[in-house]
C-alpha cells in the first residue's frame, strides 16, 4: 500500500482575482493526472494576497513529477505568473495511525455487532 502524499505551498501573489483564476484553472489541469486525489486552496485572511494549497496525491512520485510539470509545463504559466513568492513548498506524508480499541463513552458507542433476527 503506497501512503499518501501531502504538498503543501505557500505564497503570495500579485492580484488576488487573476491569481484565483488562474489558480483555478492549474486545479482543473492537475485533476485529470495520475495520482491526484484533490487540492485544496487557501486564502489569507489578513492578506487577500496570501494563498497555501494542500494538495494530496496518491504517492510521493505522482507528487514530484506534479511539482515538475507545474513548475515547467507552458499550461501552468499563468498561474506561475500569479505568483510573486513562494514561502514553502515540500511534500509530507503522515505517520501511520495505531488502530483505536473499541470503547463506550459520551453516547458514543464504537464496535461491531449483529441483529437478532
Amino acid at each position: 500500500m503506497t501512503t499518501i502524499c501531502y504538498e503543501i505551498v505557500t505564497y503570495r501573489t500579485k492580484d488576488a482575482d487573476q491569481a484565483d483564476t488562474a489558480r483555478d484553472d492549474a486545479r482543473a489541469l492537475l485533476a485529470s493526472q495520475p495520482g491526484f486525489i484533490a487540492w485544496t486552496p487557501f486564502k489569507g485572511v489578513d492578506d487577500a494576497n496570501a494563498r497555501a494549497d494542500l494538495v494530496a496525491w496518491t504517492d510521493h512520485q505522482s507528487a514530484r513529477v506534479a511539482a515538475q510539470m507545474v513548475g515547467n509545463a507552458v499550461e501552468f504559466a499563468d498561474f506561475r505568473g500569479s505568483v510573486v513568492t513562494v514561502a514553502s513548498m515540500a511534500h509530507y506524508i503522515a505517520p501511520p495511525l495505531d488502530p483505536q480499541p473499541v470503547v463506550a463513552g459520551s453516547g458514543i458507542e464504537l464496535g461491531r455487532f449483529r441483529l437478532k433476527s
